[in-house]
């Protein structure tokens, strides 16, 4: 449902601003020790239409109770496990593709939180792209590529060091 509502969103934005850019960004967002970074094509080719790759886990620096090395399989009342399925189900909706990808992170919670971070700047970039293709008035510190795939990016689209 969020995709669906999201792609609603990209249509009216296309509308006022009759524009069919296909909305790429890159953005990283740091979150106290945690770094993650999302890319996002709003009008993928046919055959990435849809795809999302989440590279997340394992969530926290802890192994969990089983031994498995997989990190934390609870935040608080949300089972980490679901994050993916979240994430896949955002892009199918949007019709989008998405690339979740964690840098750096040892706290579950900070990690998860810097990816709905990059996710929500990253999406205000491609709106911004799609709204002003020429313009690159986009969010500081994000990167954004015009139809030809010439960066403008920030400084904040480059990995940390």
């Amino acid at each position: 449902a969020l995709g669906l509502a999201l792609r609603a969103v990209v249509k009216e934005v296309e509308g006022a601003a009759g524009s069919a850019a296909r909305g790429m960004a890159v953005f990283c967002a740091p979150l106290d020790e945690a770094f993650a970074e999302a890319k996002l094509t709003l009008h993928p080719p046919a055959a990435s239409c849809g795809r999302c790759l989440v590279s997340l886990a394992p969530y926290g620096a802890h192994a969990s109770r089983g031994g498995d090395g997989a990190g934390r399989r609870w935040i608080g009342r949300f089972r980490t496990e679901l994050t993916p399925v979240f994430w896949s189900a955002l892009a199918g909706g949007l019709g989008c593709d998405l690339s979740l990808r964690r840098v750096r992170g040892g706290n579950a919670h900070h990690q998860l939180e810097s990816a709905f971070k990059s996710f929500a700047r990253v999406f205000r970039a491609a709106l911004d792209s799609v709204s002003d293709p020429g313009g690159g008035a986009g969010v500081p510190g994000c990167a954004t590529f015009g139809e030809q795939g010439q960066s403008e990016a920030g400084a904040g689209a480059a990995a940390p060091p």
